[in-house]
């Protein structure tokens, strides 16, 4: 999952519980923490992933040989 995708998702989830302040309150972070993790300005928490039941892996890859 992107983080686009995590933030589409949370912004789908603050819809469904009627608005970013009544799902932010239900899970225990800032109504101003959601918004600016559904606008960019800030990378979803320990706090907000767990509300989402989602977690951050790092991965590592090779990268592609060039000719």
């Amino acid at each position: 999952m992107t983080l686009d995708q995590v933030r589409a998702l949370l912004r789908r989830e603050c819809e469904k519980a009627g608005s970013q302040k009544l799902w932010a309150d239900v899970h225990g972070v800032s109504p101003a923490y959601v918004s600016d993790v559904i606008q960019g300005r800030r990378e979803p928490g320990a706090m907000l992933l767990d509300a989402l039941e989602l977690e951050l892996v790092k991965m590592y890859r090779r990268k592609p040989v060039t000719p």
